[in-house]
């Protein structure tokens, strides 16, 4: 799966709601699209003042595409208006002016997507259409906003070892609740399967780590993180927490969250999800981080949520309870495996 997705990171959080509210307006309605690997624009949200909201249309099983851009319904294009000229911000660094050509169709999982090709030259090689989730190459708007990365830390950084055992901490004290029947029954998930003690043998991995300044000093951090084991023995009358193993695959806890850091290097103990799923992150999403725009409280984080058979669009931003909250969330597109 990674290896399909380039490099994205695992998120693992509870997303709802279609808008958000900030504390701060940040003036006229402006809308945000994300930049595909073969030059296609997908408009994703639209910001008006504090408000959050998405007027182009999601995929769907099948889709109607105009045939121009006159054609294109004024709803669509939201409190903007009909925009032919975008802002590209590439994650690179690069902007550009781009002109939008013509509406154009394309494949979003199993459902179809309405899109706008741009004047923009792709950089070979283009991957195949049918390459899902499909590379993006960033963010561009409708006017000017200030785009800036999200930076992916190594282990070369001063903060890595502090992180990685806050990280671990958090991560061995999750695991330790999940040996509470009455704990575990009440969120609905199933107790961990493999003993405390060997539990204790296995270190938490940390698999992807980004940083981006937020106030006063601080930073705002996102963490991924893992501990694989084998897959335990079962007795007869007891089900496995985890799917069957595929192609040898075991039993993992995997780790995620934001949190911040402050101006000093200290680092509170972060409140991060924990769960129990298969090495091949069965039930887990991952995610893209594209950009951040806005400055402190107003900061929002922007990246690509995805899973095995979807994906979707997503802002946050750190609020004043010092936890994550959603700003947008927009369908991207999945593949449905029931037999509905």
């Amino acid at each position: 799966m990674r290896a399909v997705v380039l490099g994205l990171s695992t998120l693992a959080l509870c997303l709802a709601g279609s808008l958000g509210m900030l504390a701060a307006d940040f003036g006229p309605a402006v809308t945000i699209a994300v930049l595909r690997g073969d030059g296609v624009l997908v408009p994703i949200v639209t910001r008006t003042g504090s408000k959050w909201t998405n007027t182009w249309p999601v995929p769907e099983k099948a889709i109607d595409v105009p045939l121009g851009l006159d054609g294109i319904p004024k709803g669509w294009w939201g409190k903007p208006g009909v925009t032919t000229s975008w802002h590209a911000w590439q994650i690179d660094g690069v902007t550009s002016e781009i002109k939008v050509e013509q509406p154009t169709w394309y494949l979003a999982h199993c459902q179809q997507g309405v899109g706008l090709k741009t004047s923009l030259t792709a950089r070979p090689p283009v991957p195949p259409p049918t390459v899902q989730p499909y590379p993006k190459l960033g963010l561009a708007s409708t006017s000017p906003l200030p785009f800036k990365p999200i930076a992916p830390i190594d282990q070369s950084d001063p903060m890595w070892m502090k992180i990685a055992a806050a990280v671990g901490a958090a991560t061995n004290k999750a695991e330790d609740a999940m040996a509470s029947p009455a704990r575990m029954n009440a969120f609905g998930q199933p107790m961990h399967p493999t003993p405390a003690a060997e539990r204790a043998k296995v270190a938490t991995r940390v698999e992807a780590l980004y940083r981006v300044p937020y106030k006063a000093g601080q930073s705002l951090h996102y963490v991924e993180a893992t501990k694989r084991y084998g897959m335990p023995p079962l007795p007869a009358d007891r089900k496995a927490a985890v799917a069957s193993p595929r192609q040898g695959c075991s039993v993992m806890t995997f780790t995620n969250g934001f949190f911040v850091v402050g101006a000093d290097g200290a680092i509170p103990p972060p409140s991060l999800n924990v769960r129990v799923t298969s090495c091949d992150y069965d039930t887990v999403s991952l995610i893209l981080p594209l950009a951040v725009v806005g400055e402190g409280d107003a900061l929002v984080w922007i990246g690509q949520v995805t899973g095995w058979d979807y994906e979707s669009y997503a802002g946050f931003r750190w609020g004043e309870q010092g936890k994550i909250e959603d700003v947008f969330f927009t369908h991207g597109g999945w593949c449905v495996t029931s037999d509905d």
